[in-house]
């Protein structure tokens, strides 16, 4: 079971789109980063199925710049991130919960984990 798709990251007048991609690659990618913004200013988010890495950006004013290919999405902060990742996940679990083969993919582990340990 491969996931592919349109990744869209929006901030709700901007748009980041990225495919066709693989969304446990980039959900997984993307929880990696996460740990990584607590301690460090800038984080590249890199997938090994794409050329180009995601760039996140902390603002002075705390806010996240996210930038792809010479596009720009500004999000709150880490802890909105955080949360349009969970529903991310959330969608994206769902989406493949009747899917048979869902459960042998192992790179869709560290995503059940984030689910797992973060919602509440």
């Amino acid at each position: 079971m491969d996931p592919l798709g349109k990744l869209a990251i929006s901030d709700g007048s901007s748009t980041i789109t990225i495919e066709p991609t693989y969304f446990d690659s980039w959900l997984t990618a993307l929880i990696e980063s996460l740990s990584r913004l607590k301690s460090n200013n800038h984080v590249l988010v890199e997938v090994q199925e794409e050329p180009k890495p995601l760039r996140i950006d902390v603002a002075a004013d705390g806010g996240l710049v996210i930038s792809h290919e010479g596009h720009e999405v500004i999000a709150g902060g880490w802890k909105e991130f955080e949360a349009a990742l969970r529903t991310a996940v959330n969608a994206f679990l769902e989406g493949i919960s009747n899917c048979p083969d869902s459960a042998q993919n192992r790179n869709i582990d560290p995503i059940r984990r984030f689910w797992a340990t973060t919602r509440n």
